[in-house]
């Protein structure tokens, strides 16, 4: 059973793993009809062109409302196609 000080090193260290993650990493509010994100890993950034601070507060759908073509899908796509198909979690609560 974890303490509170041993659940709040727990959690430091968690953080700490999902913002050095080589792989994007989101989070959103499930309890939230429109699903706003909550957090977002560098790794996110870095693939999907978007900083933090453009995606927070925001339904994820933003990333695909870019227009066919545009700067930003061509990137994402082009760096999909790079890094090829990676191991992904979904977890609702």
């Amino acid at each position: 059973m974890l303490t509170s000080v041993d659940l709040g090193e727990h959690n430091t260290l968690l953080a700490a793993v999902i913002d050095g993650y080589s792989s994007g990493f989101a989070i959103s509010d499930a309890t939230d009809p429109n699903h706003p994100l909550l957090y977002v890993n560098k790794a996110f950034e870095a693939l999907s062109g978007y900083t933090a601070e453009d995606v927070l507060c925001r339904n994820s759908r933003l990333l695909s409302a870019e227009p066919e073509g545009s700067e930003k899908r061509v990137r994402l796509r082009k760096t999909v196609a790079e890094l090829g198909p990676a191991p992904c979690l979904a977890a609702w609560w």
